[in-house]
């Protein structure tokens, strides 16, 4: 009789053991809150992960997305749970993006409750965490889907890091993020702040519970935003019709007045579709010069020319002049009252990253 009542006796408590730890890992997919101390901060936990579903793109060792020839698009995301991996998997299935995944030097605890405090300093600090490997060549990318989880209401310190890193201007940055419950917050608005000269559009918010399935809700969202895109591509029309450039390089912008010839216009047309971004060399001291990947109609002819002046180089590369040459050149436009020494405190010695959009 002892020994029937023992059994039984273990098997309640087995099954009370059971039913805490099941309800721990429920509260842990919604929003948590620290301690009394910090109400009204809340961290939104990815919980604890999901079973895979999306296969993966594959990328190397050090994070590199292994990239087909055609693709224009990225997906950018951290996850320490696996829920924004999840969601960013099947973005970049159902786009046929490239995928980079940001990795910390130093991996974050896996302990939820101490990485709650992790990070709460992280952000009160400002914190800029290492990121392991980079993005050879983000300039290929026209669209960059950039993911994360809601951590206390804002993204992680990471991705603070990875938008000081790269200059997204004139890229299309399509934020989503994976949270217990407050969605994105204000996430997006920090988001273009960082980065003013891209185009920021609506974000997804996928909450803990419906990670491991969100391939209508990305659906939904990857249509709702490419109609957003054709929204704001209808002002390519008032772009042909207008006869100004913006030329970009770091904080300091540009309006250059267009020539009226074929070239300027095959530039126009090109630049419709998406701003160009190139790099741009110095040359004999009085020039800056980058190839722009394409060929555009020549219309050469002897040409003196002077600070500000843009010329089509051998049709296939852009040249901003800061000195005085003559040559056969085609114009392509021109900076309107600007010096040479303006010019230079602007691009800086060497090499320098420059975009050429429509005003």
């Amino acid at each position: 009789m002892k020994k029937r009542l023992s059994v039984m006796m273990v098997c309640v408590w087995v099954l009370l053991l059971t039913g805490c730890k099941a309800k721990e890992e429920e509260y842990r997919d919604e929003d948590v809150t620290a301690n009394e101390n910090t109400a009204g901060q809340e961290m939104e936990g990815e919980g604890k992960p999901v079973s895979e579903g999306a296969p993966e793109t594959e990328a190397n060792e050090a994070g590199v997305p292994e990239r087909e020839s055609g693709h224009t698009s990225l997906v950018v995301y951290f996850s320490w749970s696996g829920n924004t991996k999840q969601v960013a998997n099947v973005i970049a299935n159902q786009t046929g993006a490239d995928v980079f995944e940001i990795v910390p030097n130093e991996a974050y605890i896996e302990d939820y409750d101490a990485l709650l405090d992790i990070a709460a300093q992280e952000k009160e600090s400002g914190a800029r965490p290492a990121i392991s490997g980079s993005i050879e060549d983000i300039a290929q990318y026209d669209v960059i889907y950039v993911g994360y989880p809601n951590w206390w209401g804002d993204m992680p310190m990471i991705m603070y890091t990875f938008f000081d890193s790269y200059d997204l201007s004139g890229k299309t940055v399509a934020p989503f993020c994976t949270s217990g419950g407050s969605g994105l917050s204000n996430t997006v608005s920090s988001i273009k702040e960082l980065e003013p000269d891209a185009n920021v559009l609506d974000g997804l918010h996928i909450g803990s519970s419906s990670a491991s399935n969100p391939g209508d809700a990305v659906s939904d969202w990857l249509s709702s935003i490419a109609e957003e895109r054709n929204i704001d591509g209808n002002a390519g029309t008032k772009h042909m019709e207008s006869n100004t450039m913006k030329i970009t390089a770091g904080d300091t912008a540009f309006t250059a007045l267009l020539a009226d010839n074929s070239s300027a216009e095959a530039l126009k047309e090109l630049l419709t579709e998406k701003p160009l971004t190139i790099s741009m060399s110095d040359y004999a001291g009085m020039e800056k010069v980058g190839t722009i990947g394409t060929d555009l109609p020549r219309n050469d002819e002897q040409t003196t020319t002077e600070a500000g002046d843009i010329i089509l180089y051998q049709g296939n590369s852009l040249v901003i002049y800061y000195g005085t040459n003559s040559w056969n050149f085609t114009r392509i436009g021109k900076i309107e009252d600007v010096t040479g020494e303006e010019l230079l405190d602007a691009f800086g010695d060497g090499d320098v990253t420059v975009t050429f959009s429509l005003e």
